[in-house]
């Protein structure tokens, strides 16, 4: 049975790529949502902080 409710929350990296932890007890990973896995468990992504704000600005040296 499957469930309707959102109960896993990770940080997209880019590169669908994302960092979380799998499960209780398990370290935080880096993962990808490539794997088929996610393709039927993906629901939706949210930006928390605006797209131009200085703190994504990562400095190129």
């Amino acid at each position: 049975i499957k469930s309707s409710k959102v109960n896993h929350v990770a940080i997209y990296l880019g590169n669908d790529r994302f960092i979380h932890a799998p499960r209780r007890g398990k370290a935080v990973s880096i993962d990808t949502l490539k794997k088929p896995y996610w393709d039927d468990h993906y629901v939706l992504a949210k930006r928390v902080l605006p797209k131009n704000d200085p703190v994504l600005r990562i400095s190129q040296r």
